[in-house]
Order: structure tokens, then C-alpha cells, then sequence
């Protein structure tokens, strides 16, 4: 019999793998070696190519993690059920977690070439087959904009907010009649 088999059993088994995710994200955090797709190549097929890669270089990392949170041999006596989950349970997580890191770095680099260093980056959020990357400014905790992105983690310029749409909604009020001091010059 599973462990999701009996009554209250499976908030435990969900809290254990939510655990091993935890588990396998916390030392992606600390690799010092973890590098973001930096090539078009490597970002195609919604990241594809480089998420396979980080795939086997995590494949120790989460069987610990797995091992750890489901030492008993009761637990583990399926191997079946093993992999499977880790790769239904898992990895769709720790995925979704690396692509985040790549869409935000894809962000952050097109904001700091287009607005500027002094615009703030949230959590990536996807919908669809698109991210949608907050934007804000340090001294204001309010959702001033967005990153757009496709799923390869290409900005997509038409439903990213500009540079006036995120001064017009800080200041309250439209800009487009007001010179900046860089217009100015």
C-alpha cells in the first residue's frame, strides 16, 4: 500500500517532496558554477538544451533529496514510482524555477538597456506561453509595469511597459507634455 494511502498520509508525502524541491533549489542557490542561458541557442524550445543539461547535473542532487525525505524501504521499494516522482512531481518545479532565473536575467538585461539601472525586477510569473516579469523602483513598493516574454525568453517590446508608462504611473500623472531634464539637454 502507498503511503497516499492512508487518511493524512498524503499532507506528509506532499510536505517531504515539497521538502526535496526546497532541497534541490537551495543548492542551485548556492552553486557558485550556476550560470543563465546566455545564447539564443540555448534559450530555444522554452530553454530546452540548457535545462536538460542542469538536468543530469542535478540528477544526484534530487535523488539525495528524494532519498533523504523517503529513507524507508517501504517508501522506496518501487523504483517506479521513484522516478516517477521525480520526474512528475519534481522536476516540473525545479524547471519551472530555472526557467524563472533565465526569464528574470533576460529581463534584467533589456531593462538595464532600455530603462535604466534604477528599475527593480519582481518573481517571473508565467501565463500561457509567456512570462511576465514586474517592474518596480526602489523607493516605491508599487507594480509600476512589465516585462513580457515569450517562452524562449524573448522581450516582447509591444506589451512591455516603456520607460514614460512607468514614470507617468510613479508621478500619477501623464508625463508626455512635461520636458525631463535629459529632454532638456
Amino acid at each position: 500500500m502507498s503511503p497516499a494511502k492512508f487518511p493524512g498520509e498524503r499532507d506528509g508525502y506532499d510536505a517531504k517532496i515539497a521538502r526535496c524541491i526546497a532541497e534541490v533549489i537551495a543548492a542551485i542557490e548556492a552553486d557558485a558554477s550556476f550560470r543563465v542561458p546566455h545564447t539564443e541557442a540555448e534559450r530555444q524550445n522554452a530553454f530546452a538544451d540548457w535545462l536538460a543539461a542542469y538536468r543530469s547535473k542535478l540528477a544526484p542532487v534530487i535523488q539525495a533529496a528524494l532519498q533523504s525525505e523517503l529513507p524507508s524501504p517501504f517508501e522506496r521499494q518501487n523504483s517506479g514510482v521513484f522516478q516517477d516522482t521525480i520526474e512528475n512531481r519534481i522536476w516540473p518545479e525545479v524547471a519551472q524555477r530555472l526557467r524563472s532565473y533565465a526569464v528574470r536575467y533576460q529581463a534584467g538585461a533589456w531593462v538595464r538597456q532600455h530603462l535604466g539601472d534604477a528599475v527593480t525586477l519582481g518573481i517571473p510569473k508565467i501565463r500561457g506561453e509567456r512570462w511576465y516579469v514586474p517592474l518596480g523602483v526602489a523607493s516605491n513598493s508599487a507594480h509600476l509595469g512589465q516585462v513580457v516574454l515569450d517562452a524562449n525568453g524573448m522581450v516582447l517590446s509591444d506589451l512591455t511597459s516603456t520607460c514614460e508608462q512607468i514614470r507617468e504611473k510613479l508621478h500619477g500623472r501623464k508625463l508626455s507634455s512635461i520636458t525631463t531634464a535629459a529632454e532638456q539637454q
